[in-house]
């Protein structure tokens, strides 16, 4: 475990322009790109508002008034049903000329492409640090309360971290851009277990490196290695341990992050490979269908609706 109190080299990405909302009670949190670029404004649009973030070297907390901040939870990629969208009532149609006003700002956290989760009273994102991938926590103040490493970083095109921290109760998940997933103690940083499903299944890794975020479906803990042995596994959230793997399309993995939907009873998991999309059964593992669906350079990024 890292030392919060350790300054880290102050790091840097190059990538499109973009703020992160999070609505907290009516504060919103921010994570901003290269500040020597131009920010856009955000609306919010009636009563909820959506969600978008680049870099994660400086976390800053906004508000347009002085109030408390409530431990409202956004505990994975895209919010509690990964859909983006925030339930919060009363928000801002439009932030003052000025913007909100600053109430804090983190430094330390590394840089990347991962967002935040929020989970009663933590805030969690990684990023990478000296070629390390690491994960963060800090309280609602902005105190980093503790940094765990998850592996080495990416730091091949477009270094950086990409996938969120999901928060599942008492436990932290969290997959590296290598391949590297954790399971670790949310209020601590404990490591209970991890494993390296690149390695464990025999993929190769992707050109821009593996950007999921993890799905928490009951017990089973989803991610898609891809490669000759299987597209998608479920993995036993308290060991690790692999509960069903579905068969190989022999394709990569995509970059986008599974969604579970039901239709007619039947619980489906669908995700993006590097060259189609897959429908697979949550409950064994069955692959269900496989359409081809190819995008230009590969990158099949966008999360299924």
């Amino acid at each position: 475990m890292l030392n919060p109190e350790t300054k880290t080299k102050p790091l840097t990405v190059f990538v499109t322009p973009a703020i992160l909302c999070f609505v907290a009670g009516s504060a919103l949190l921010y994570i901003s790109a290269d500040t020597r670029r131009p920010q856009r404004s955000v609306e919010a649009a009636g009563n909820e508002v959506q969600l978008n973030l680049t870099d994660v070297n400086n976390l800053a907390v906004t508000t347009n008034k002085q109030t408390e901040i409530t431990h409202t939870n956004w505990p994975q990629f895209h919010g509690p049903n990964r859909d983006n969208i925030s339930a919060e009532k009363g928000l801002l149609k439009k932030w003052p000329e000025e913007g909100p006003a600053l109430l804090w700002t983190s430094q330390g956290l590394g840089h990347g492409y991962s967002t935040v989760s929020i989970a009663e009273g933590m805030i969690y994102t990684a990023g990478s640090i000296e070629e390390e991938t690491v994960i963060t926590a800090l309280d609602l103040d902005g105190k980093i309360l503790w940094q765990v490493k998850n592996g080495k970083g990416w730091i091949g095109d477009r270094p950086g971290t990409r996938g969120t921290p999901t928060i599942d109760g008492d436990r932290l998940y969290h997959e590296s851009p290598l391949g590297n997933i954790v399971c670790l103690q949310a209020k601590t940083g404990e490591k209970i277990w991890e494993a390296n499903i690149l390695d464990k299944f025999q993929s190769k890794n992707i050109f821009w490196a593996l950007s999921e975020s993890l799905l928490i479906d009951g017990n089973n803990v989803i991610c898609c290695p891809g490669g000759p042995q299987t597209c998608m596994v479920a993995l036993d959230k308290n060991t690790g341990a692999v509960v069903w793997k579905t068969p190989s399309t022999n394709e990569p993995a995509g970059y986008a992050s599974p969604i579970i939907a039901e239709h007619e009873g039947l619980r489906i998991i669908i995700t993006l490979t590097l060259k189609g999309m897959i429908g697979v059964n949550a409950d064994t593992g069955e692959l269900l269908w496989h359409v081809k669906h190819v995008s230009y350079a590969d990158e099949n990024v966008m999360m299924p609706i």
